[in-house]
């Protein structure tokens, strides 16, 4: 009977300390306070550093599609999709979480670009409405986005 209750007690600890971590993101949470909210929406890329846009991707550019109110992110690499959690507050984002990803052969080292330069992404800032900056640590532009 000890056995019982002791595992009872061990299951019942496993699931109230789950569901107090089930995401680490608190995009939607702080939607409400800040610039967050901003970024709602579909941004097409304009600029990657070090690189031509119209050179890089020639037959699709890629985008990302923010859905705060669903605390997710995806979109196109301009050869496959992405989809994921989306870890953001008012200034920090961060993409270096685990997405899941379409694996389609792909033409050329634009994907491979764009994939590197997200994952250098820690912050961002909205200028004008309708320009998304991609900001790294080192406080440079990493990508620039067009709100569609």
């Amino acid at each position: 009977m000890k056995k019982v209750l002791f595992t009872a007690a061990i299951l019942c600890s496993a699931l109230l300390l789950s569901c107090g971590s089930t995401k680490t993101n608190s995009s939607a949470k702080n939607a409400v306070s800040g610039g967050i909210t901003k970024l709602n929406g579909s941004w097409e890329l304009s600029y990657i550093a070090g690189n031509d846009v119209a050179i890089l991707y020639t037959s699709k550019k890629p985008f990302i599609h923010f859905d705060i109110a669903k605390e997710m992110v995806n979109g196109n690499s301009g050869c496959n999709n992405f989809t994921g959690n989306l870890y953001a507050d008012d200034h920090k984002m961060d993409f270096t979480k685990p997405m899941a990803m379409t694996r389609m052969a792909c033409m050329g080292e634009g994907e491979n670009i764009f994939i590197q330069a997200l994952q250098k992404v820690s912050s961002y800032s909205i200028s004008n409405g309708n320009t998304l900056n991609l900001i790294s640590n080192a406080d440079s532009i990493v990508m620039r986005l067009s709100k569609k």
